[in-house]
């Protein structure tokens, strides 16, 4: 009968074939693990761009969305606007007050 060698680098006569192969064998065996864990788990594609023409409510809530952010940049713009109109306002009197006027 013939004896079980221990497989060491020692007895490897290519070490950079050796180590290939068994990087291959590890790529196997976890490809195989996952394969049968992933037979019993249920694997589904969710259609976001469906459920949005479909469902009344996922339609409601875009619209609200949208309406949320239109309000938003509404309010955003009349910030600027008023901002705008109060530096104005300063540099309009600074040049009639001065600069000691604006300090107090």
């Amino acid at each position: 009968m013939r004896e079980l060698m221990a497989i060491t680098p020692q007895t490897v006569k290519n070490p950079v074939r050796f180590a290939r192969i068994l990087a291959v064998l590890a790529l196997v065996l976890i490809l195989a693990g996952t394969a049968t864990a992933a037979k019993d788990k249920p694997f589904g594609v969710i259609d976001s761009q469906r459920i949005v023409e479909e469902y009344d409510a996922a339609r409601d809530a875009q619209e609200q969305y949208e309406r949320f952010i239109r309000d938003l940049e509404k309010e955003i713009a009349d910030r600027e606007r008023d901002l705008t109109r109060m530096m104005e306002d300063i540099e309009s009197q600074k040049m009639l007050l001065g600069e000691a006027a604006l300090q107090a």
